[in-house]
């Protein structure tokens, strides 16, 4: 479901029934803004010790810092990815009061659901959302969302797109604020890379990363096993044909487009 558009049946069942046949046998899903953040909890209670979830506000969402608190979507209703006006100005103002609100909410949902919440994020930069969320209001909740970790202990879910060595600047000021953290879908530059490996980040990596060759050796070549993931990002990052790491993949699944969708294929 996005933007309110149903793309096609719900078929939730059948992806859990999937990932299992394959082997999957435990998934987390990812936090973007406060409505979804509330639906996964639910669906991690719907699924116990399979789906697990992280608490964060990501930075295409962040002018809902300043947007009136509403508790509780759970599973009843439909939650979509909302989106703001278009060409908000750089001095978009943003009330504290309200902001503070929504930090003590997350903290709050995070400290109720110790069991299923393993990280604070998706939290970062996103440079390609710059229609949407200006810089500023970016900079200035990923920042405010750094205490999420220094309060709760937990790691960081960290999202950095297009911004190049303003994401790393950032976290280097607030290393201090948290101890663990995974820069996901990583397909930056070299510079970028070895600056997070220098502050014991480690690098998750998806498709994104092998859709040119040099980004694939430079990803392959200089992460330290103990500093990689692997992951999905599921279903937004998937392997197309024109991709340079396409003609290694093995395992192959019956798929379709959204305007054919048959049940039980992706």
């Amino acid at each position: 479901n996005w933007s309110s558009k149903r793309l096609h049946d719900d078929d939730f069942d059948e992806v859990l029934r999937r990932a299992k046949e394959n082997g999957v046998e435990k998934i987390i899903i990812s936090g973007t803004n406060l409505g979804q953040i509330e639906r996964a909890i639910a669906l991690c209670r719907e699924h116990p010790g399979v789906l697990y979830c992280t608490v964060g506000v990501h930075p295409s969402q962040s002018f809902e810092f300043g947007e009136p608190l509403v508790r509780g979507a759970g599973l009843e209703e439909p939650v979509t990815v909302a989106k703001p006006p278009r060409n908000l100005p750089n001095d978009h103002p943003l009330d504290a009061a309200a902001v503070d609100e929504r930090i003590e909410y997350l903290v709050a949902l995070i400290e109720e659901h110790r069991d299923v919440v393993l990280a604070v994020g998706e939290v970062g930069l996103d440079y390609a959302e710059l229609a949407y969320t200006p810089k500023p209001l970016q900079h200035a909740m990923f920042e405010r969302q750094f205490e999420l970790a220094e309060r709760t202990k937990l790691p960081l879910f960290l999202h950095s797109r297009d911004c190049g060595m303003d994401f790393v600047e950032v976290l280097r000021r607030n290393r201090h604020r948290f101890s663990k953290g995974v820069v996901h879908s990583f397909n930056g530059s070299r510079e970028e890379l070895e600056a997070l490996l220098e502050m014991g980040v480690s690098i998750g990596l998806n498709m994104s990363a092998f859709r040119t060759r040099e980004t694939a050796e430079l990803c392959l070549g200089q992460v330290p096993k103990e500093h990689l993931m692997l992951e999905t990002d599921a279903p937004w990052c998937d392997a197309r044909k024109d991709n340079h790491g396409f003609p290694f993949i093995k395992t192959k699944f019956p798929t379709r487009k959204k305007d054919k969708f048959i049940r039980g294929q992706c």
